[in-house]
């Protein structure tokens, strides 16, 4: 089997069908062509139950989830042109898998793209470096499940515009329930922060830590910020370490 693909510039791979890479000993290396600006996409679309394991991705676009329930795990994610990961109607496994140095944000959906991702005890290191007000993690309404953001370490470095994580349900759909808990929050412009209507997340057991790359304080820079559109905007924040932000926790 192969252990290195390299794919041209502007291709898209879509699998409509079943992709496996789990039984893999060997990483698989799938990767752009570097001198060039316009990379190569990937699409799942229809394609539940793939598991794309064991693979090192780089110099790509984006990797598009459309209705594809897929595991993605110990992969390393880098140097992409745009977000790494965005997901439409579906509910993905992100977990055990590097994501850094890319120029936008590692994971996110559109404002009106229902899912309830798990993301699972990831590295997010040194994403958004277009220095976008986009954070690392950015994730719209959720469905009838829990998103779960779990065990996980997300730093900034460079960017002083992007933020660790946002939950955003702007225009009152469905109910988007979030379980935030045991994570590392460290060296972005702010924490986490939700934003919008019908949002109802459990803040448990994390640690925000010198969230303050924000250089003007009146714009940002909380370790926790709770921006509720009305009162269905609710949070519950337990054992929790917030320190060094330029402002703990905004309501």
């Amino acid at each position: 089997s192969a252990e290195s693909v390299t794919v041209a510039n502007g291709v898209t791979l879509t699998v409509h069908g079943t992709l496996l890479t789990d039984g893999r000993t060997q990483t698989l290396v799938i990767q752009g062509d570097s001198t060039q600006n316009n990379y190569f996409e990937i699409r799942f679309e229809d394609a539940a139950p793939s598991i794309l394991s064991k693979a090192h991705i780089r110099y790509c676009n984006h990797i598009t989830l459309i209705n594809s329930n897929i595991l993605i795990g110990d992969c390393e994610l880098d140097h992409f042109s745009g977000h790494v990961i965005s997901y439409m109607n579906c509910n993905p496994v992100i977990q055990n898998s590097y994501i850094h140095d890319n120029q936008a944000c590692a994971i996110q959906s559109a404002v009106n793209a229902d899912g309830c991702p798990n993301i699972l005890n990831n590295v997010f290191y040194n994403n958004v470096l277009e220095n976008a007000n986009t954070p690392q993690i950015n994730i719209g309404p959720g469905t009838m499940d829990t998103i779960r953001i779990i065990g996980n370490h997300i730093e900034g470095v460079s960017s002083n515009m992007s933020g660790g994580i946002a939950i955003m349900n702007l225009y009152n759909t469905n109910v988007t329930k979030v379980l935030l808990k045991d994570n590392i929050i460290t060296n972005n412009r702010y924490g986490y922060t939700q934003n919008g209507y019908r949002i109802s997340s459990n803040i448990v057991d994390n640690q925000f830590v010198d969230n303050n790359l924000e250089v003007t304080p009146n714009n940002g820079g909380s370790g926790i910020s709770i921006y509720g559109y009305d009162t269905t905007c609710a949070a519950k924040l337990r054992r929790n370490l917030i320190t060094g932000n330029l402002w703990g926790v905004t309501a």
